[in-house]
């Protein structure tokens, strides 16, 4: 919230906050904020797909920008996403770079490998890299920091509140696709993201799988070795075909244990063990 306040825009814009029945202080931290916010709050947690939508259904501009809380903006962030929307009117989402707080990548855009597993392109390369600071479109992008046409928004009815925490914002960047609309990355946009941090982030991740599958297998487009041809960039190709693969490499055996660590912490450790197994078969459950 201080970002937003502290870098602002050259647009007018409202802030709406959906409070999911927080129990960290949000509410008495919202309630000293010396500038405008409208506050929804909710007696239970509803899920990301819920609330988003009970915030978008309380704005009133002419798009609207889905933003986590565990992010900080920068400079300029808001003006950029709102210019390619305004330039371009085939363009439905636009989302921008999104940084860790060291400066390496979180999200540059999501590929899909020919599993058609997602990925965040780039992860943990450097910010400044040139092949993570190229506008381009996407099928998809994060659901951390999205803007969308509120008109088209309406017209594909929203964040599916089938699913819960998880691949919601998936499943609305391949409807708006199906809409003729296109997914833009937005790397003169900036945001730093302290990437999911919530308890209970994957309690629910094989119900959401399971819908995100059934409705989409067949259309997803394996698009990750593309991007990597297209950057140069034959070893990510490489590396996707070691991680599709049943065996257990170095690479990958650090890259399983660093996500154990975290779901753990976050989750609990049976379901990070659940978690870990099923990134080591790599068998969607559909």
């Amino acid at each position: 919230m201080e970002s937003i306040s502290l870098f602002g825009c050259k647009y007018d814009f409202e802030v709406i906050v959906v409070d999911n029945a927080s129990i960290d202080g949000s509410k008495t931290y919202l309630d000293g904020l010396k500038y405008k916010v409208m506050v929804i709050r909710n007696e239970e947690n509803l899920g990301f797909a819920k609330a988003c939508n009970q915030g978008a259904a309380a704005a009133k501009g002419e798009y609207l920008l889905f933003l986590n809380n565990d992010t900080i903006v920068t400079a300029g962030w808001l003006d950029a996403l709102i210019s390619e929307l305004d330039i371009d009117q085939s363009i439905g989402i636009v989302g921008p770079k999104l940084l860790y707080p060291d400066g390496t990548v979180q999200h540059a855009g999501v590929v899909f490998d020919e599993k058609k597993w997602p990925h965040h392109i780039y992860k943990k390369e450097s910010g400044s890299a040139p092949y993570v600071n190229k506008k381009r479109h996407f099928q998809c992008i994060t659901g951390a920091c999205l803007m969308i046409r509120t008109k088209l928004f309406k017209a594909v009815r929203g964040f599916d509140e089938a699913y819960t925490n998880g691949l919601e914002d998936l499943d609305l960047c391949l409807r708006v696709r199906e809409s003729s609309f296109g997914v833009l990355y937005c790397p003169e946009s900036v945001v730093y993201h302290h990437e999911s941090v919530s308890e209970g982030r994957s309690c629910n991740d094989e119900k959401n799988i399971e819908i995100f599958y059934s409705h989409w297998i067949k259309k997803i487009k394996a698009d990750a070795k593309d991007y990597a041809a297209e950057d140069g960039m034959s070893g990510m190709g490489e590396f996707l075909d070691v991680w599709n693969g049943r065996g257990l490499s170095r690479k990958k055996f650090f890259h399983l244990w660093d996500r154990f660590l975290i779901t753990a912490k976050r989750d609990g450790f049976s379901r990070a063990v659940t978690k870990t197994w099923r990134r080591v078969t790599m068998k969607p459950l559909i």
